[in-house]
């Protein structure tokens, strides 16, 4: 797994728990700025989910090294 990809993924497993936390006080007293903070956060998981996939696809498209002898 290459560098940019793992980050990419962690990144959006992040972003995800926020997303996934920050939904339940949007049906209660909450803070104003809440719409905001779900939609950039979901956003974001789109953003991420989309890199993270394009990369996986690169990743399978290259050729694997293989040892001749």
């Amino acid at each position: 797994m290459g560098k940019t990809f793992l980050s990419a993924f962690i990144a959006m497993v992040i972003a995800g728990v926020v997303l996934i936390l920050s939904i339940p006080p949007l049906f209660e007293a909450h803070q104003p700025q809440q719409e905001l903070v779900v939609g950039l956060s979901g956003g974001l998981v789109v953003v991420l989910a989309v890199v993270v996939l394009t990369l996986r696809a690169a990743g399978r498209r290259t050729p694997k090294e293989v040892d001749v002898e």
